[in-house]
């Protein structure tokens, strides 16, 4: 007999304070900060991350910025699932 785990969905979006919240515990918001404050990020991607209370989990721009802080996808999807909890 196997054990069955409930399986929970990545949200397609979370808000912006769960993601900062998720990222504070992740130990991930001063790597967050400095990696939106790099000249390669572009001022687009400030500007919507300044202006958004919603971030979807699939904008290439998420993608970006978790790759400049390590996470890979499955690191992003655990951030967001981390993120629908808080």
């Amino acid at each position: 007999t196997g054990s069955w785990e409930a399986y929970t969905p990545v949200p397609d979006s979370v808000t912006k304070l769960q993601l900062l919240r998720a990222l504070r515990a992740a130990d991930l918001k001063t790597a967050f900060d400095m990696a939106m404050a790099d000249p390669s990020t572009s001022d687009e991607t400030r500007e919507d991350w300044e202006a958004c209370s919603t971030v979807e989990r699939a904008d290439p721009d998420v993608v970006q910025i978790g790759g400049a802080i390590g996470l890979d996808s499955a690191g992003l999807d655990a951030l967001f699932l981390n993120a629908q909890a808080r």
